[in-house]
């Protein structure tokens, strides 16, 4: 059982942040079935408490909650950013963020989550 919990740890962790419940779930559901750790937050202020985000190895992020504070949070961090956002065309932001809009159709994000995870 232990080597079972240590292969575990050993796979990144996901870390999202979404307002909707229901989708953060689905998120939590299918990149767990990719192997990834996941951890859910409903809220910035609660992801942003001290070590909540320890072990991260990405943020997937609804843009709609992505303030100033929260920006700079996630700056200092130095992990990769993602960003899931229901505007057209929005596009990355001088930080490196990419940006995946919603609805989540395709295999987009989990495409982007691998690049991230690949050059980080």
């Amino acid at each position: 059982m232990c080597a079972a919990a240590n292969a575990l740890d050993e796979q990144p962790l996901i870390v999202v942040l979404d307002p909707d419940e229901a989708l953060r779930e689905a998120l939590r559901f299918s990149l767990e079935t990719e192997g990834y750790r996941v951890r859910t937050f409903g809220a910035a202020c609660d992801l942003m408490a001290p070590g909540r985000d320890r072990g991260a190895a990405c943020f997937v992020i609804d843009e709609a909650v992505c303030g100033p504070d929260l920006r700079q949070w996630l700056r200092s961090r130095r992990v990769p950013v993602i960003l899931m956002s229901a505007r057209c065309g929005a596009a990355a932001d001088g930080d490196g963020v990419a940006v995946v809009e919603k609805p989540l159709m395709t295999d987009a994000l989990s495409r982007r989550i691998a690049a991230a995870l690949a050059t980080s």
